[in-house]
């Protein structure tokens, strides 16, 4: 999958964590080819990163306003739901 990030998205990215960045897409991806509920297990072995780092991560990614933490099924699993979305279609990041 190829995306296209705009400048005004890549700058506010700049102002994360190289790791809670690497989180970011990496949720981005795993949402648009592959599991649209990651766990923090298959996020970190995308990443090559322990669970413990992943947490890190997500947590300053919700801090931020990048995610937001769902419950769903019966509400023992936690989605990651994307604030800012990137994609194809998505000329601003917003």
């Amino acid at each position: 999958m190829n995306l296209t990030l705009p400048a005004a998205f890549v700058d506010r990215l700049s102002r994360l964590s190289p790791g809670a960045t690497k989180t970011y897409l990496t949720l981005v991806w795993l949402k648009n080819t592959r599991t649209p509920h990651p766990t923090q297990p298959q996020i970190a072995e995308h990443m090559n990163a322990s669970e413990r780092s992943v947490i890190t991560y997500l947590k300053e990614l919700e801090e931020s306003g990048y995610i937001e933490k769902r419950r769903f099924g019966s509400g023992r699993r936690t989605d990651y739901a994307l604030l800012h979305k990137i994609g194809r279609d998505d000329r601003y990041g917003t």
